[in-house]
């Protein structure tokens, strides 16, 4: 019997109106078909399960009501391309679903005036920024730092609009990975709400020393969540119920507590190998959670971060 039958919300999903419009250090990207694209320089990779090409509102919705999914928050990012207004239009055609969060090229000589439409006209619930070296900016501004000059007005407008913002910096050993830098800014603006996704990436138990390092020196800032998406992926983990994912979950609990981890799939591409329903479930099949902490690790917190 499940320890917990409330209400859950996947706080990092992705919507695709079609493959291959990402960009990153490879350059552009081309649909191969059968979820496999190529990059500009020649690299190929697998990035949906075969078959799967895109991932529609309505796609997504039936996967959410299968699995007793209350509402999804969209998230965007180079290797998918930016789909800001297809996201948005989903949040308006299915309100209360989708929620959805913007993103944009901070390099981009318009970034400013981008960054208001996004916030003020098209009404996105914060904004993304995918830093990794693989697919993020890092990856075609390799000087990019997030407490840079060109940042500080992101930070700024967000904390007046009430509005958090995410990073996704990938993993160890890259200088993608800004700990300090995320610290920094959460000590500028403390009333700025961050999260960091993924958890830094670990991709074996022998990471979760360093992400416990990571997590350590932002756990003095109250402003900044973490998000589980996508780490039974990055840990090459197929074995359910996940036992080296949950262990990274529970050190990370551990070290923040469970009011600051949200929970998340990353679907469509975080469920290669994986049930959406397994994704869902491994918290609490891995005795991780009690049912109390399960609640707000599956909804209170994204509830309550996201001003839901």
């Amino acid at each position: 019997m499940k320890k917990y039958t409330g209400p859950v919300i996947d706080a990092h999903v992705h919507l695709v109106e079609v493959l291959g419009r990402g960009f990153g250090p490879h350059g552009d990207c081309f649909n191969l078909g059968n979820g496999r694209i190529r990059w500009a320089d020649g690299f190929e990779q697998q990035i949906f399960e075969e078959g799967l090409e895109r991932m529609t509102p309505e796609d997504c919705l039936q996967i959410l009501d299968e699995n007793n999914i209350e509402s999804a928050v969209l998230m965007q990012g180079g290797l998918l391309g930016l789909n800001n207004e297809y996201s948005v239009n989903a949040m308006k055609k299915y309100p209360g679903r989708y929620y959805a969060m913007g993103s944009f090229d901070p390099y981009a000589n318009q970034a400013e005036k981008i960054m208001h439409r996004l916030i003020d006209e098209l009404g996105v619930i914060g904004l993304k920024f995918e830093i990794s070296c693989m697919y993020g900016v890092c990856g075609y501004h390799d000087d990019f730092r997030i407490n840079s000059d060109r940042m500080q007005k992101v930070y700024q407008y967000l904390s007046e609009k009430d509005l958090p913002v995410s990073f996704d910096m990938c993993s160890f050993g890259e200088y993608c990975l800004q700990v300090d830098e995320c610290a920094e800014i959460a000590a500028k603006y403390p009333n700025l709400k961050i999260i960091q996704e993924h958890l830094f990436m670990p991709n074996s138990l022998e990471r979760i020393p360093d992400m416990v390092k990571a997590l350590e020196i932002l756990k003095p800032f109250e402003n900044v969540w973490f998000s589980t998406a996508c780490i039974p992926l990055n840990m090459h983990e197929f074995d359910y119920p996940y036992p080296k994912t949950a262990k990274a979950v529970a050190a990370a609990a551990e070290v923040v507590g469970h009011k600051r981890l949200i929970w998340g799939t990353d679907l469509p591409q975080g469920l290669n190998g994986s049930t959406y329903a397994m994704t869902r479930d491994y918290l609490e099949d891995s005795g991780t959670f009690s049912a109390e902490e399960l609640a707000d690790v599956m909804y209170n917190n994204a509830k309550k971060f996201y001003k839901l």
